[in-house]
């Protein structure tokens, strides 16, 4: 995966994300280093322009530099576009189904999934935003999957993506009733 995020130019923002990133706060080893072992991993890849929109307006300036970017929120930018099976097999988006992924990325969220036409030939729509321009290509350890946008969190808490599901609306309710849910 992190080789051929290296290799392709619209996808240079990401790979120095990776360098510059850990995989948490308490270990000093590159998410870039992870990327580059063994592993059934599947990554939805932010194009360089969708980075640069984001950190401008994070920071509410024009043309941000990269390389002043924190470690912090680096790393909160690439993690939540990694999915780490472990030891199942990597998935193309061919085999996901529309809701929440029952895997979390690597910062804890569950991505949501969406899929139709979207008016410019995109089927895939991760987390009501990043819209997948570029999917399922195959690496040795995984899928890389280019996105157009940064990807955020959608709901934070385990009783908003309960309400979220479709198959749960029944048992949203009685966490609301009983006030279940206000202590998850």
């Amino acid at each position: 995966v992190a080789d051929y995020i290296r290799s392709q130019p619209e996808l240079s923002y990401f790979a120095k994300l990776l360098d510059i990133s850990h995989i948490s706060p308490r270990s000093q080893s590159s998410t870039s280093s992870l990327l580059g072992t063994y592993g059934n991993f599947m990554v939805f890849v932010p194009t360089n322009e969708a980075i640069k929109t984001y950190l401008d307006a994070y920071y509410g300036t024009d043309n941000y530099l990269l390389d002043t970017l924190p470690e912090s929120l680096a790393r909160k930018i690439v993690n939540i576009c990694i999915i780490d099976r472990g030891t199942k097999v990597a998935l193309p988006t061919t085999r996901i189904s529309k809701g929440y992924m029952i895997e979390a990325t690597l910062s804890g969220l569950h991505l949501f999934f969406d899929f139709g036409d979207y008016g410019d030939g995109t089927t895939i729509l991760v987390n009501d935003e990043g819209r997948v321009i570029k999917e399922n290509i195959p690496t040795n350890n995984g899928f890389v999957n280019v996105i157009d946008h940064v990807i955020q969190q959608r709901y934070s808490t385990v009783t908003g993506l309960i309400r979220l599901t479709d198959n749960l609306k029944i048992f949203s309710r009685l966490l609301d009733i009983t006030s279940w849910g206000d202590s998850m």
